[in-house]
């Protein structure tokens, strides 16, 4: 844990470090781990999301720098979780959609076929399992992220852009004007987190009401809040959430970038 001020003072630039032997070996190792991973256990989508963790590898590790680096430690927090929630949507999104793709199309040509080809029902069956867990995952650090960002009244902002602030051990972080306009992807990854509440809550709910079996007059009303309660929910959320969490620029989330930049230009 870092105090409120940092040792890192001065302006590091932002050419990018060689990269490290761990850098090297990174692809190697996952994918030797996505080949162990489907030896011992024969899940094919783990397998794929140990290989996808490539894709999410720079969010991580951006959001550990910043858990680490930042100043501002309330800040620190909110958007180091929004870059590990990055890190998970980017290495889970791929699998989850490839056998969710596989499944719709085949389901649509060759019902019968998918019912009789047990390995492969299996293969989707574990697919979904993951994409549950990841979907999980990426729930409890975009709602931690969105708790950290409005608790501070900061808004926060993610973009790979990023990336080469850490990369060069440059703080504050640096953004290039010239590359303006940028998509804050924080967008995306909250209405993912959304989307995936929206569709888990009521699966969750009916199986707790099936477990628990409430009075008949308390099941109705559960189940009329999944009907209708988790969709309204997540467009509330949205709506209410999209004008006080997200930052219009990185410099809105950094100002004191705003303030190195107009050092450099004087």
């Amino acid at each position: 844990m870092l105090a409120d001020s940092h040792p890192m003072e001065a302006h590091a630039g932002t050419m990018p470090m060689p990269p490290t032997v761990f850098d090297r070996l990174l692809w190697p190792l996952l994918l030797l781990s996505a080949w162990l991973a489907f030896e011992l256990t024969a899940n094919a989508t783990l397998s794929l999301a140990l290989a996808c963790l490539k894709f999410g590898m720079n969010d991580f590790r951006t959001a550990w720098w910043l858990w680490q680096t930042d100043p501002q430690r309330r800040r620190a927090h909110a958007c180091a979780s929004f870059y590990a929630a990055s890190g998970i949507w980017k290495t889970a999104l791929v699998p989850l959609l490839t056998a969710s793709v596989v499944a719709i199309v085949w389901g649509m040509i060759a019902p019968q076929a998918m019912q009789q080809a047990q390995p492969v029902t299996k293969q989707l069956f574990l697919a979904l399992v993951v994409g549950v867990w990841a979907a999980t995952i990426l729930i409890v650090l975009a709602g931690s992220a969105v708790v950290l960002s409005l608790t501070a009244r900061w808004r926060v902002w993610v973009h790979p852009s990023l990336h080469r602030s850490r990369k060069a051990g440059s703080w504050p972080p640096v953004f290039s004007p010239a590359s303006q306009p940028q998509a804050n992807q924080a967008v995306l990854i909250m209405l993912t987190a959304i989307f995936a509440t929206v569709l888990i809550g009521p699966v969750a709910t009916l199986i707790a009401v099936n477990l628990f079996q409430p009075p008949a007059a308390l099941r109705r009303i559960v189940e009329l809040v999944v009907v209708f309660g988790y969709p309204i929910f997540g467009v509330l959320a949205f709506g209410l959430l999209r004008g006080k969490l997200f930052a219009q620029s990185p410099w809105e989330c950094w100002p004191e970038s705003l303030r190195e930049l107009a050092a450099d230009d004087s």
